[in-house]
């Protein structure tokens, strides 16, 4: 089988609450005794809001609803010290009623409901070393509506009761994955949960169970069950089945989603108990009610129990337990009580005198009526005891500090000295007995202990000899004064002791008269024997070399051998300038602590040459210099104040050839010169000439000399060309600007040069068309859109010039003729345009009358046979003149007169 049990709560919206002033209540403050209506507010630890509750407290306060309502406490936060300081919640109006549980720690109470105008009680105790922790909060709600109905219990013993008139469905429980083990055709029980139920209408009872995943109806998860009973109560039955005894109605283990608990042949009054799994141990929720093939039924009045039991504990050990039973809804005419330890018991009210720890824990009463019974609830007592505390008593040397300690632990204590804590310390002059009392609630115990003082004092007064040593040198301690015995820090138990230590140590000794004892402590101061490093070097012919000395101890003084060659031979510091090469021996001395002699060496050494070589670099480019071998030191000067501290320096550009110096100390502090002639080749030198070029017509370029190996012409539209002289065939006005020229010789170096490049834009030519008569001239007349231009017109004929602006033309013919004008401006570009030259013939004119003859004064009118003429101009001969078509002549001289006519017609063409 696969299945988890799920831990269930159910819950139901509240309505109809009242509210009132929103008080703060602190446990122990305002809220102590009995709080009735106490309807809205929080209910608090002592600290309040804000702060935490105190050591050694031990309150209790109770709160009643409103007749008609009930109250609830819904818990916001919860933080006690664990298993040391106990919050206690009671369902009814003193401590002896039912305890709905006790709380420690971070475990959060869940909301808590009274019964329908009933009470809550709430207890707590800290112990008297408590750290003090934040407490509670708690919001108070009344309402008018019940709370909902009880949670699914993890156990037997708090199973919840089952009305098969309601349909249950709450959260499934994962707290729990191993459970309680197998039982009965249960492989497995993990994730329990339980109910219980009273049967109240004899038959069969049918309860339908369903278990749901995360996903709902369709995310089905296996539910397992198991029906344990008949039996006469409750106590009883949970007692038979953790005893593995217990009889089973009905049980199933299959991989079901869906099951079908069946109780045949119930009886009334007998009790089951429903034992639900979830073996998937996956989240999800479980449902169940009696389905329509029940004919029995259970008593649903224990859901809502009339009966409240109650008790007036806690008890100490030796006191009278008080059980009491009282009705609400219901009037029970007989009440049977039971409880652990095979207790039973009838009436409505008993006791059990000599209370035993044993004694503690969960008494049910059912009440019946007409022997039908009508509910069943529980009361739990509490037997405490403060066992006689046990002091341990000690013995302490006069001036010193003795511990009395009390157990075993109880909730608080009490000395004679004002302590509280079950540890005591003490400071007596003389012999002192104290006395102790031990509580746990109500319950005490009283002891004693006693601290006996011995009064003696004992002297150890060390000496050593000698106080300093060397390193490797013994040091005697002696030890001296009243005691009987001593201890050495060492482990030496005589007066006097030996040692030799490596390093600076102190020394304890210990002298004892019976229990007391004195200590004192001395030094042995170890002065190391000192360690001489010294440095060493090489110097050159003439040269001196400092060499120092070090010790590992101040204050060495020191000595070298031999002196030749040295500045002074008795300090750490000397100055060496042997002329051969000398091996020096050192001493040192720090006191008596002589150093281990050590040498060192200074050698004398010859210059080494250094040797430079350089580049041959074009002019531009950079210069490499080089020297071998290496040297700890360079100091390269040249032309243009060229200075170096590297190896093998570079100088950027180059422009001319020099000498180069250096001057090189090596590892020995030796120095050398030598100097490099650097030759730079100078770059090549280049000239370029090109031609002005008009529009489309070439560019000749060319570059002076022309004896280098490689030229390139950087053109100004990004192009290039190669070679001296180089030609482009038809300029653009894009091939206009500086062209760079880059020559490179046979040595690889490289020149420029530029030139610019004009190209010019040919003029644009107009020139008129005309249209003149036969022999009548005509102008031609052309522009240029660039200044300077001079013209030529072809063909010559009929023209009065074949150069120049404007010409006249005067057709000799009737044809049609067409000029080219050719343009050519200052730049010497060219261009042409057309003039097209037409020739009308002139018109026929004639005059009437052609002949006109008769006497002085003869006037005769003139008509000619043109009638579309645009100007007219008459002569008569005899000095008139007239500009109308048809004028009118008069003569009065007598003569002949010829008349003249000139005319323009529609084509502009004169004719006489």
């Amino acid at each position: 089988m696969k299945n988890f049990l799920l831990h269930v709560f159910i819950f139901m919206a509240l309505t109809g609450s009242v509210v009132n002033a929103q008080t703060a209540y602190n446990m122990g403050g305002n809220a102590t005794g009995t709080i009735s209506n106490a309807c809205g507010g929080t209910f608090y630890d002592s600290g309040g809001p804000t702060g935490n509750y105190q050591a050694g407290e031990s309150d209790s306060v109770t709160f009643c609803a409103p007749a008609g309502q009930y109250i609830s406490f819904n818990f916001t936060s919860f933080s006690t010290e664990q298993f040391f300081d106990e919050f206690y919640i009671y369902n009814g109006p003193n401590s002896s009623y039912q305890l709905i549980g006790n709380y420690d720690g971070t475990s959060t109470p869940p909301t808590i409901y009274s019964t329908l105008g009933g009470c809550l009680t709430f207890v707590f105790f800290s112990d008297a070393s408590s750290t003090g922790d934040p407490g509670w909060a708690a919001n108070i709600t009344c309402s008018t509506t019940p709370p909902p109905p009880p949670a699914p219990g993890a156990a037997c013993s708090t199973a919840n009761p089952f009305c098969t008139s309601q349909s249950y469905t709450f959260p499934n429980s994962t707290s729990d994955p191993n459970g309680m083990g197998p039982i009965n055709c249960l492989g497995s029980t993990p994730n329990p949960i339980w109910y219980f139920m009273q049967i109240g209408t004899a038959g069969t009872v049918v309860i339908h169970i369903v278990q749901d995943g995360a996903g709902g109806p369709t995310d089905s998860l296996d539910v397992d069950f198991n029906c344990f009973g008949p039996f006469t109560d409750m106590t009883t039955g949970c007692a038979a089945i953790n005893a593995n005894t217990a009889p089973s109605a009905d049980c199933s283990y299959s991989a079901n989603a869906t099951e079908y608990c069946t109780i045949t042949n119930a009886i009334v009054g007998q009790y089951y108990a429903l034992l639900l799994t979830n073996f998937s141990n996956m989240p999800g929720t479980i449902s169940f009610n009696s389905t329509n093939a029940s004919t029995g039924a259970t008593n649903c009045n224990i859901i809502n129990c009339g009966v409240t039991a109650a008790n007036t504990g806690a008890y100490c050990v030796g006191g009278t337990i008080s059980l009491n039973a009282t009705t609400t809804n219901t009037t029970a005419t007989t009440y049977a009580w039971a409880g652990p330890g095979g207790y039973t018991a009838t009436g409505q009210n008993v006791t059990i005198p000599n209370a035993t720890l044993a004694m503690s824990g969960t008494y049910s009463v059912t009440g019946t009526t007409g022997g039908t019974v009508t509910c069943v609830e529980t009361t739990t007592v509490i037997v405490a005891t403060s066992a006689t505390p046990t002091v341990t008593s000690a013995t302490i040397c006069a001036g010193s500090t003795g511990t009395l300690t009390a157990t075993p632990a109880a909730a608080s204590y009490t000395w004679n000295t004002g302590a509280t804590t079950a540890t005591m310390t003490a400071s007596p002059t003389t012999t002192t007995v104290y006395s102790v009392t031990g509580a746990i609630g109500t319950c005490t115990a009283a002891a004693t202990g006693t601290l006996t003082v011995v009064t003696y004092t004992s002297t150890a007064t060390p000496t050593v000899s000698p106080t300093t040593i060397c390193a490797g040198s013994t040091g005697t301690l002696t030890a001296t004064g009243a005691a009987t015995s001593y201890t050495w820090s060492t482990g030496a138990t005589t007066p006097t002791m030996t040692d030799n230590p490596a390093i600076t140590t102190s020394y304890t000794v210990t002298g004892s008269v019976g229990t007391c004892t004195a200590a004192a402590t001395t030094t042995i101061t170890v002065v190391a024997n000192p360690t001489i490093t010294v440095s060493t070097g090489s110097i050159c012919n003439g040269n001196s070399a400092t060499l120092t000395a070090t010790s590992t101890t101040p204050g060495t003084t020191y000595t070298w051998s031999p002196a030749t060659g040295l500045n002074n031979p008795n300090t750490a510091t000397v100055v060496a300038n042997p002329s051969v090469t000398t091996t020096y021996t050192i001493n040192g001395t720090a006191g008596t602590c002589t150093a281990t002699p050590v040498t060192t060496t200074v050698a004398v050494v010859a210059a080494a040459t250094p040797t430079l070589t350089s580049n041959m670099p074009c002019a531009t480019q950079t210069l490499n210099l080089t020297c071998t071998p290496t040297y700890t030191n360079y100091a390269w000067s040249g032309p243009g104040g060229f200075t170096s501290a590297v190896q093998n320096p570079t100088k950027s550009p180059i422009l001319n050839s020099g000498t180069y110096t250096l001057v090189a100390t090596d590892a020995n502090g030796c120095v050398n010169t030598a100097t490099v002639n650097a030759v730079v080749i100078p770059s090549p030198f280049v000239t370029g000439s090109a031609s002005a070029a008009c529009l489309n017509n070439p560019i000749s370029l060319a570059a002076t000399p022309t004896t280098y190996t490689n030229y390139v012409w950087l053109c100004p539209n990004g192009s290039t060309l190669t070679g001296p002289n180089p030609q482009i065939l038809s300029a653009a006005l894009t091939d206009a600007g500086v062209y760079h020229i880059v020559v490179t010789d046979n040595n690889g170096c490289i020149g420029a040069g530029t030139v610019t490049v004009t190209v010019f834009t040919p003029p644009t030519i107009t020139v008129n068309d005309t249209t003149v008569c036969l022999l009548t001239p005509g102008t031609l007349i052309a522009s240029s859109t660039n200044a300077g231009t001079t013209y030529n017109w072809n063909p010559q004929g009929d023209l009065n010039n074949n150069t120049g602006n404007p010409v006249v033309v005067t057709p000799s013919s009737l044809t049609t003729i067409i000029y080219t004008v050719t343009g050519q401006d200052a730049n010497g570009c060219v261009n042409k345009a057309f003039a097209t030259v037409a020739v009308n013939p002139p018109p026929t004119v004639s005059i009437l009358p052609v002949l006109a003859q008769g006497c002085t004064p003869q006037c005769v009118t003139y008509t000619p046979n043109i009638t579309n003429a645009n100007d007219y101009s008459w002569s008569f001969g005899n000095g008139q003149t007239s500009i109308l078509a048809s004028p009118t002549a008069c003569f009065s001289i007598a003569g002949t007169y010829a008349v003249k006519l000139t005319l323009t017609d529609a084509n502009h063409i004169q004719a006489r």
